[in-house]
C-alpha cells in the first residue's frame, strides 16, 4: 500500500492514484503495471495485484525492513517516540494484517474467477502507533515512552514514526472474497515478543 504514497484523505480505496515517493514504492508501481498487461495477451487471465497494509509477523523474516521489528526495537531501549501534536498522538497510525491472514488473503485469489486486472487493498484491523508503542510495552515489559513536541529535532534517545494515518479500505476484497481476518494486534505482537524470548535463549 506503499504505493499510495503519504496519505491525504481517509480511508485509502483502490481508485485512489499513485504517488511513489522512493525507488522502493517505484518498483512496487512497476510490477503492478507488468501484471496489467497480462490480461491484454489472455483475456481469461485474473492478473491480482494485492496492496497489503503494514505486515506484521514472528517469522524469520521478523527483523527485515519490517516495521514491528524497528517499534520494538526503539521500545526495547527505552527510548521515547516523537509525536507532533496531541491530536497526532492520539490519531497517527496504520493499518496492519498478520503474516497468517496474509498468506489466507493470497489463496482466495487463487478461486477469483473474475478476469482481467485486478488490485485490492489487504488488512486486518487498523492501529495508532500509540496503541502499538503500549501494546508492546505491556507485553515485553518495556517502558518506552510517548512525547508531543513540535519540530524535527530527535535526541539520541528519540525516534518519530510516520506523522500520518493510513488508514486502507478493504471492501472490495472482503465483496469479492468473503475474507474475514483473524488475527488481532494482541496476538502478532505476543507472538513477536515470544519470538524474540525464544531467539535470546
Amino acid at each position: 500500500s506503499t504505493v499510495y504514497g503519504i496519505p491525504r484523505r481517509e480511508p485509502l480505496t483502490e481508485s485512489e492514484p499513485f504517488d511513489a515517493v522512493c525507488w522502493y514504492d517505484l518498483g512496487k508501481v512497476c510490477n503492478e503495471y507488468q501484471l496489467r498487461l497480462t490480461p491484454k495477451l489472455e483475456s481469461r487471465v485474473a492478473a491480482i495485484s494485492l496492496r497489503p497494509a503494514l505486515i506484521y509477523g514472528a517469522g524469520e523474516r521478523r527483523h527485515h525492513r519490517q516495521w514491528l521489528d524497528y517499534v520494538h526495537t526503539h521500545c526495547r531501549l527505552g527510548h521515547n517516540f516523537v509525536f507532533n501534536s496531541e491530536e497526532g498522538l492520539e490519531s497517527y497510525g496504520c493499518s496492519f494484517i498478520g503474516d497468517e491472514d496474509f498468506a489466507r488473503a493470497v489463496a482466495e485469489c487463487l478461486a477469483v474467477k473474475q478476469a482481467g486486472a485486478l488490485a485490492f487493498n489487504i488488512a486486518g484491523a487498523f492501529c495508532t502507533w500509540r496503541e502499538l508503542i503500549e501494546t508492546i510495552n505491556r507485553l515485553a515489559g518495556t517502558n518506552a515512552g510517548l512525547v508531543v513536541r513540535a519540530g524535527t529535532e530527535l535526541a539520541a534517545t528519540e525516534c518519530r514514526l510516520p506523522q500520518s494515518k493510513t488508514l486502507l479500505d478493504t471492501t472490495s476484497f472482503t465483496s469479492l472474497t468473503g475474507f474475514v481476518p483473524q488475527q488481532t494486534l494482541e496476538e502478532l505482537v505476543q507472538r513477536f515478543v515470544e519470538a524474540e524470548r525464544s531467539a535470546k535463549q
